[in-house]
């Protein structure tokens, strides 16, 4: 059979082809066949092989091939690669966890996001929500309500979610200090 090559990567089977690379094998798509200059090789029988990092991701070879660098791993391992210093290597499953926690945390406050907003409702309503969330929470301070004390403990997470204490804090003390010096210079002219 014969094929088009783009160095070790079979890129099409076509009897009008640069190469003879012999048979393929059954039901393994192009994607994981390489030609090592002899024969066929599915890159899924190897325990190492050639990866170069390209844009968006990795390319795998059977040969070494300029940029790439030779890493002991399996094909099921592609997922795993990373470049730190210009080396290639496998992430550690500890780092793969990490990944998929951050994932996953990024997913809920972006869902719990839209939901407070979505909740929240139309800009025109959100001051008066606002202000229904600290009548009530007034409320709650002044007479410890089990109603007020169950609504603030549902809103508190959320709120906590969509509004990290940490970033407003910076922004809430940038306002209080400009309203002081407005409200200084106010009270200095009268």
């Amino acid at each position: 059979m014969k094929a088009f090559l783009r160095e070790d990567i079979i890129t099409s089977l076509s009897p009008d082809g640069d190469t003879e690379i012999g048979q393929i094998p059954r039901d393994v798509g192009l994607e994981r066949l390489r030609f090592n200059g002899q024969r066929v090789v599915d890159l899924a029988t190897l325990d190492s092989m050639w990866v170069r990092p390209m844009a968006g991701g990795f390319e795998l070879h059977a040969i070494e091939v300029p940029g790439s660098q030779l890493v002991r791993m399996r094909y099921r391992d592609r997922k795993r690669l990373q470049v730190i210093g210009g080396r290639i290597s496998l992430k550690s499953s500890e780092q793969i966890a990490a990944e998929l926690d951050k994932q996953r945390r990024a997913l809920i406050v972006a869902q719990t996001k839209r939901k407070l907003e979505a909740s929240v409702g139309p800009a025109e309503l959100r001051l008066e929500y606002l202000a229904a969330i600290v009548t009530i929470i007034i409320e709650h301070v002044l007479n410890s309500t089990f109603a007020s004390t169950e609504l603030l403990s549902d809103i508190l997470p959320l709120m906590k979610t969509a509004y990290p204490v940490d970033r407003l804090a910076a922004r809430v003390k940038s306002a209080v200090s400009k309203s002081s010096e407005h409200l200084n210079d106010l009270w200095s002219k009268l």
